[in-house]
């Protein structure tokens, strides 16, 4: 499988042993890297990419990564 097939966000979080609603999916591709993940319940961020239904977050540089975090531990 491959993205933006949910499955294999599925897969991936099933071997890193994280929780969908724990975990960033980072893309720069809306319809590859975001929606798939969102499908599979993970937040979708998208990095420089064309907004959508399921971009949680939107970041233009890297370290604006460390904001998220941050405020997912928080909250």
């Amino acid at each position: 499988r491959t993205k933006p097939d949910s499955a294999m966000f599925e897969a991936a979080l099933e071997k890193a042993g994280v929780p969908a609603d724990r975990a960033l999916m980072i893309g720069d591709r809306y319809d590859h890297d975001v929606r798939g993940a969102a499908e599979a319940g993970l937040h979708g961020v998208a990095f420089g990419a064309e907004d959508g239904p399921a971009v949680a977050y939107r970041i233009e540089s890297p370290p604006e990564i460390l904001e998220i975090v941050d405020g997912e531990r928080e909250g």
